[in-house]
């Protein structure tokens, strides 16, 4: 029983370690492409919501969720402009966020108030 433990972490610590490498090089692959978006975010947010927000309910969590990934898509799309770069998949990602977005909105709009 033993052996089977030890070699157990062995097989899982050096699957870790690969997954932490693998994760090194597509942040540092990421971090080319988009830049510093992610360090501006906050700042972005808080002039949205300058007085701060208030999520209550499943459906407001669920529609700030799009909302917000719909800004960090701009923020990138804002970055590559900068940068004299485009990415068509973060224009494609803000596509299908408005669509998934309108689709909730829509059935919101159809069950009415609760």
């Amino acid at each position: 029983m033993m052996a089977i433990r030890r070699r157990t972490h062995k097989v899982e610590t050096t699957y870790t370690a690969e997954v932490l490498r693998e994760s090194a090089k597509l942040f540092e692959q990421k971090d080319k492409e988009y830049g510093s978006s992610h360090l501006r975010h906050g700042h972005i947010m808080k002039a949205f919501f300058p007085e701060g927000i208030t999520l209550e309910t499943e459906e407001d969590f669920y529609l700030y969720h799009i909302f917000e990934l719909q800004i960090i898509k701009l923020n990138r799309i804002a970055e590559g402009k900068m940068r004299g770069e485009e990415h068509i998949d973060s224009h494609r990602d803000l596509t299908v966020y408005g669509a998934m977005g309108a689709a909730r909105v829509n059935s919101i709009n159809e069950k009415g108030p609760e």
